[in-house]
């Protein structure tokens, strides 16, 4: 797949699709995709399992009309159950599928490239939904296909939860470092501005990194500002002589937060797909 493209529409189904096919699995080892809500369909497992893979996936919870809000559950607030589903893309009551599966219809308009639309065949698939609380009246769901053996619910949510460092990194990169907004039309100036938000973000990073923080006699744990550090970084990447040169370890020294691991906030809905804003169109 190209990595740009004159003809851009956006299909995270079909860009997941295309990484799972592509990856190239380690002989002796096998690996885990995690996704969040937006993930969490009957092709995306398919893909996965078609490559012998593992998937975690969170989806809405069972009292929405997602992809799991109509199975049989247990009387329970929280669960592991393992479902087994025949999928299919034709009404026909003569398509037999096996005792205890659940029949699902695919219609057209969703994606599912092992049965053409139209045909009778089916496709089987197996999968657990794991239901947990995160609150006193709030609970998450996760679809996977990892055996309940080895990976309990409590490991599930460490699984789940290791994603988050990949989230924070691609909220930096959009927002504080500026990857959300373009200067350019052309699909290689675009590709260019890319590539240097990626070299400015993992120079912050560096340099953030090898920061020495003195936490002294103080109640928090402190790291260095990121978004601070972006802006001392951007202007350091900017001097062109030696006599401009800037002290960058002893500024970030001194530019701290502290560490509250257990902040939380409450969810956000999510919000519309908003294209990005060309520089002649944004207030500077």
């Amino acid at each position: 797949m190209p990595f740009f493209s004159l003809h851009t529409k956006k299909d995270e189904f079909l860009a997941f699709c295309q990484l799972v096919d592509r990856h190239i699995p380690h002989p002796d080892q096998r690996t885990i995709f995690i996704g969040d809500r937006g993930y969490c369909s009957y092709n995306n497992m398919a893909h996965v399992i078609e490559k012998e893979q593992y998937f975690v996936f969170r989806t809405k919870d069972i009292t929405s009309k997602g992809l799991i809000g109509n199975f049989v559950f247990p009387d329970s607030d929280t669960f592991d159950i393992t479902v087994d589903v025949t999928l299919t893309r034709s009404h026909r009551k003569s398509i037999k599928i096996k005792d205890g599966f659940y029949r699902r219809y695919v219609d057209q308009a969703a994606s599912f490239d092992y049965i053409k639309y139209g045909s009778e065949d089916t496709y089987d698939l197996t999968f657990r939904i794991v239901r947990f609380p995160i609150s006193e009246d709030t609970y998450e769901c996760l679809v996977t296909n990892l055996p309940e053996k080895n990976f309990p619910v409590e490991k599930l949510k460490e699984i789940y939860n290791s994603r988050w460092g990949i989230e924070s990194s691609f909220r930096k990169l959009k927002y504080t470092i500026g990857l959300s907004h373009y200067h350019s039309y052309k699909p290689d100036f675009i590709k260019q501005e890319i590539w240097a938000k990626f070299i400015a973000y993992n120079a912050t990073e560096l340099l953030v990194a090898h920061t020495v923080v003195v936490h002294g006699k103080r109640k928090y744990s402190y790291k260095v500002n990121f978004t601070l550090a972006a802006h001392i970084c951007r202007i350091y990447l900017r001097l062109h002589t030696e006599t401009d040169s800037i002290n960058v370890m002893a500024l970030l020294q001194k530019e701290l937060v502290p560490i509250r691991c257990d902040r939380q906030f409450p969810r956000l809905k999510t919000a519309h797909f908003r294209k990005p804003k060309y520089l002649i169109y944004r207030v500077s």
